[in-house]
């Protein structure tokens, strides 16, 4: 199950029973609840395959928009910029100990040789890969380089965030302590277990911002002279949405759903009891009355 919320209370009122059935995942990297064991992600596992580095490297360019207003050749720079990213995670996947900490070192820092020496020595791609790093990195061109370091840094902003890139890295084990679960999505989707993801109200109304402006993700524009009639809904009709729906952008899925209120639900009895569940959750993360 995945649950999302911008709130702690829907997670402290199923938590408890959620852990009975399987492993509880809470991404929190706002600090919206004191979850002692928040779920991590290595992002550099499994990047010693070249294929995997290079589209986990797209996945993270796609998911964060460029905003290349006034920059020349955006979407070459954003190429680049996978390119880069490719070559970094590989790099920090084939050494000892590599992990997003590297990735963003380097990112910062065109002028280090490191990651090219690495993909050089240890990668099956090692002579390609490390010369288009250079080409993108330290070629003789302060132009380029100077346009691919705003469009990588703004791709690789979160990344910058203290919180957030700890809990994209293995945590650190102390002596007697066991290890945080690392979350490993095909081995959850075959079980029992959960994610939270709790995000602030401020994620929200980035994301929202930045879907209307991306569309399908490739921020282009098309215009169209013909008439035609369309059902779409209008801003302020989706404030006017029933009591019990919502509204749902999922593939061919109808846009307005209808929720099952927690009362009708097999489990009511359970949630019913969700002050227990919260006290347990609170006990967890160190809050008292």
């Amino acid at each position: 199950m995945v649950a999302t919320s911008t709130k702690a209370d829907v997670f402290r009122v199923t938590v408890k029973k959620r852990s009975e059935l399987g492993h509880v995942f809470v991404f929190d990297f706002d600090g919206i609840t004191r979850w002692p064991d928040k779920a991590r992600w290595d992002m550099v596992d499994g990047c010693q395959n070249p294929d995997a580095a290079q589209s986990r490297a797209a996945a993270i360019v796609n998911a964060r928009p460029a905003g290349s207003t006034g920059m020349k050749d955006s979407a070459h720079f954003v190429e680049g910029v996978k390119i880069i990213l490719r070559s970094l995670l590989h790099a920090a996947a084939l050494i000892p100990g590599g992990n997003m900490r590297d990735v963003v070192r380097w990112a910062q820092d065109f002028t280090d040789h490191e990651p090219s020496a690495i993909l050089r020595d240890l990668s099956p791609n090692g002579a390609i890969w490390a010369r288009e790093l250079d080409q993108w990195c330290r070629e003789d061109a302060p132009e380029t380089i100077g346009n691919t370091k705003t469009t990588l840094s703004r791709i690789t902003a979160s990344l910058t965030d203290a919180r957030v890139l700890d809990l994209l890295c293995p945590a650190d084990v102390t002596d007697g302590a066991l290890p945080v679960a690392p979350f490993r999505a095909r081995d959850f989707v075959l079980s029992t277990d959960t994610v939270y993801c709790l995000v602030g109200t401020h994620q929200v109304t980035q994301t929202s911002k930045s879907l209307q402006r991306n569309g399908a993700g490739q921020g282009t524009t098309s215009t169209s002279t013909s008439e035609r009639e369309e059902r779409r809904m209008k801003v302020e009709d989706i404030r006017k949405i029933p009591e019990g729906h919502a509204l749902l952008l999922y593939r061919e899925k109808e846009a307005i759903v209808q929720l099952t209120p927690w009362w009708k639900r097999p489990d009511a009895d359970q949630l019913h009891q969700s002050h227990q569940s919260q006290a347990w959750s609170l006990k967890l993360e160190g809050i008292t009355a």
